[in-house]
């Protein structure tokens, strides 16, 4: 994930384009995998990933695991509004799908989003995107989870 967000990064900035970052983490991740074990949720994890995918119709957009209990989705050219968008679509895609932790459980699966968005400049790193989208999902998660928070760079602040 890192290698495509620093590829894309580096594309936005030659190229002035904007681009966003969804990053999605799974609401009482820990909860789930004390109750139903680390095979249960992988395949809760395959799941998701799946359901995620869906809402996804670029070929240029990417969708890949992040960390042990998220997604990252990398969406080039693609401004504030789109991202957010996109976010709050899987966020409800996951609540309506009503996936279970488990084959015998009645805990339902809800994720977390954030997303950031910028328009890279030449010379500049993608590390306070990287940042801004994990204050974002971090802020949603601490409002108390299923919920989407997005926020937007100027180059000043890159």
């Amino acid at each position: 994930v890192e290698e495509f967000i620093e590829m894309e990064w580096l594309r936005a900035a030659r190229e002035t384009t904007a681009m966003s970052l969804v990053l999605l983490a799974v609401d009482s991740f820990r909860d789930f995998e004390e109750t139903f074990g680390e095979q249960a949720v992988d395949g809760l994890m395959m799941k998701l990933a799946d359901a995620l995918a869906s809402t996804l119709r670029r070929p240029m957009d990417f969708l890949g695991r992040y960390g042990s209990d998220g997604f990252a989705v990398v969406l080039p050219v693609t401004g504030y509004h789109g991202a957010s968008y996109l976010g709050e679509k899987m966020r409800w895609l996951v609540e309506v799908q009503a996936i279970s932790a488990g084959d015998e459980s009645d805990d339902i699966v809800t994720v977390s989003v954030g997303t950031a968005t910028a328009a890279p400049q030449p010379g500049s790193t993608p590390q306070t995107f990287v940042d801004a989208a994990r204050n974002a999902l971090e802020t949603a998660m601490f409002q108390g989870g299923n919920t989407v928070k997005s926020t937007e760079l100027f180059p000043n602040e890159l």
